[in-house]
């Protein structure tokens, strides 16, 4: 939100990820916090009839909802140090990637064993599976456990979209053997910002249309109650805190976790860097487990070839 110190877009909504889960097959104390316990709850909740325990997407630009959550949530990240983002963290770092890492290879270990070992996870997952296809999934009422943003709460709420509309939980993500740092969550900002080169007469109009959507409170309010996000305005999230059970619970597992983590690099070469990791990730799924930690020296070949390099 900030170039050179300026403030240059305004908040409207935080998008964040979280565990969404069904109610009548998952009861509140059931609700899983390790990765071997969503293993376990996947298992128990196919056998009361669901067709697949967990659905995820893998496909580009959608790993955020199978590969990065379990990763971060596993103290592993593409790039090490851990959850470094700036610049200048990454260039200290030497731009190591940290794909090779026990803890990341862990992770696409589990993801590989949830599909053919356990079979708890659908084969689309290893064959780039889009969110949309885990919505669909989800929505029909055939799995248990889903990974997606909090703002698609409301629509798996909607009756007039999902068959599961009135048993629709949501949690946190769960935690990975190598988890040092506590519950992760990651939230970022999706802001408006006014191009510089509109007429002035728009850039004015503009302007006051963003005051008033982010200065609003009951328009803040909406964010949530009609969608399922996370307010840009700090002081509606304090109100709605004070007033809205739920709206804590989303509140305490996402921006109030103990592990915040930002969910992108934002620099020019991320989505290729996406891009890469979803392709070896779906590699990794479709080819013999001992393979993986091959799969993953090839994807840190390919991050350092474009590492990028400090213009002087």
């Amino acid at each position: 939100m900030r170039d050179r110190g300026k403030l240059t877009a305004a908040p409207f909504v935080l998008t964040a990820g979280v565990m969404f889960y069904r109610t009548d097959l998952v009861s509140e104390n059931e609700i899983p916090k390790t990765l071997d316990e969503l293993v376990e709850a996947s298992k128990k909740a196919q056998s009361k009839g669901v067709k697949w325990g967990l659905i995820g997407s893998s496909g580009f630009p959608h790993i955020w909802f199978s590969l990065l959550w379990s990763a971060w949530s596993n103290n592993a990240d593409l790039f090490l140090p851990y959850g470094a983002r700036s610049w200048d963290q990454l260039e200290k770092g030497g731009w190591t990637p940290g794909v090779t890492q026990k803890e990341f290879i862990n992770t696409v270990e589990w993801w590989w064993d949830a599909i053919h070992t356990h079979k708890i996870a659908p084969p689309t997952i290893a064959s780039g599976s889009t969110r949309t296809d885990t919505d669909a999934v989800f929505m029909q009422g055939d799995a248990a456990f889903a990974f997606q943003d909090s703002t698609l709460l409301q629509t798996y709420r909607n009756k007039d979209k999902s068959k599961v509309h009135d048993k629709v939980g949501f949690a946190g993500h769960p935690r990975g053997p190598h988890d040092k740092k506590g519950q992760m969550g990651w939230a970022d900002n999706w802001s408006w910002s006014v191009p510089k080169n509109n007429p002035a007469d728009i850039k004015k109009r503009a302007k006051e249309l963003i005051n008033w959507v982010v200065g609003n409170a009951d328009a803040q309010k909406e964010v949530w109650t009609k969608v399922g996000g996370i307010p840009g305005n700090v002081q509606v999230q304090k109100q709605l805190i004070a007033s809205d059970p739920e709206y804590k619970r989303l509140h305490a597992v996402t921006v109030g976790a103990p592990n915040m983590i930002h969910s992108a690099y934002y620099w020019p070469l991320w989505p290729e860097i996406h891009s890469l990791a979803s392709k070896a990730f779906t590699q990794a799924l479709t080819g013999p487990r001992e393979k993986i930690p091959e799969v993953m020296e090839g994807l840190a070949k390919d991050f350092r070839l474009r590492a990028p390099v400090r213009q002087r």
